[in-house]
């Protein structure tokens, strides 16, 4: 196992932590921040609006905080977006990742959601402990993925 390989998680285990979720908008949680490799505060505030799906691939839209560009992402995984879209329909809000006590759950509400699916799935890797199974972590993996 390569140095920078100890700070990534394999796909099983990404597909092993999304399928612990309860629920459907928590597995969703994890297959975007996953696909789009996208920061927890762009994922818990993708909104109906940022979804582009007259492009084949279907696309996501980020605006580009640290310096005000848009940013847009291709998202292969057609079924995931069509979920994205579904989660987005069937609220109160424009959210994708609503909460009942506000808009959408919160960046901290995430990080918990992806740590407790981490103990649920009992993954066996050394360099995070499942304490430390961060959103980034699955950011990072998925980097990791398209550059190997």
């Amino acid at each position: 196992m390569s140095e920078l390989s100890k700070y990534t998680l394999t796909k099983d285990q990404i597909d092993n932590l999304a399928a612990q979720a309860k629920k459907h908008r928590d597995a969703r949680l994890i297959d975007t921040m996953y696909y789009l490799a996208s920061r927890v505060g762009e994922t818990v505030t993708l909104t109906r609006r940022q979804l582009i799906p007259d492009h084949r691939p279907p696309r996501v839209e980020f605006p580009d905080r640290q310096n005000s560009t848009e940013g847009i992402i291709p998202l292969t995984n057609e079924l995931l977006f069509s979920d994205l879209q579904r989660l987005a329909k069937q609220g109160q809000t424009i959210y994708c990742f609503e909460s009942r006590q506000s808009g959408h759950i919160s960046t901290r509400q995430a990080q918990r959601i992806i740590e407790q699916l981490g103990y649920q799935a009992d993954i066996d890797h050394q360099a995070p402990s499942k304490s430390n199974l961060t959103p980034h972590l699955l950011r990072h993996s998925r980097a990791r993925h398209l550059k190997d």
